[in-house]
C-alpha cells in the first residue's frame, strides 16, 4: 500500500502566546506494510498518541524517523486591526504557529 499512515496534528487550544507542545497522533492505514512507533504496531485503523522522541518506521523500509517538536513563533504587530488579528489567529491555529506581540 502506498499510504502507510496518517499523522494528525491537533489545532492549538487556548492562547497562542503560550507555547506548548501540540497533540500529535498517528493512524496505521496500511493493510500489508504496517506502521511502527518505537517498534510497536498500533494496529490498522488505531490511533496512537505520539511524543517527542518517538521513532517511526513504515513497512520493511529501513529508514527511521524521530519525532521532534520545534515551535514556530511569529512576532505580530500591535497595529493589526481586530479583524486582521482574528484571521491571523485562525490561520496560526491551523498551521501550529504561535503568536507573540514581543520582538
Amino acid at each position: 500500500s502506498r499510504v502507510h499512515a496518517e499523522v494528525v496534528v491537533e489545532a492549538t487550544q487556548g492562547t497562542l502566546a503560550e507555547v506548548l507542545p501540540l497533540n500529535v497522533s498517528i493512524v496505521d492505514r496500511s493493510s500489508t506494510g504496517h506502521t511502527f512507533v518505537n517498534d510497536q504496531q498500533p494496529g490498522k485503523g488505531n490511533v496512537m498518541k505520539l511524543s517527542a522522541g518517538d521513532v517511526l518506521h513504515f513497512g520493511v523500509e529501513p529508514l527511521r524517523y524521530t519525532l521532534r517538536w520545534r515551535p514556530m513563533l511569529l512576532s505580530i504587530s500591535s497595529r493589526f486591526s481586530a479583524e486582521e488579528l482574528q484571521r491571523l489567529d485562525a490561520t496560526a491555529r491551523k498551521t501550529g504557529l504561535f503568536l507573540t506581540p514581543d520582538w
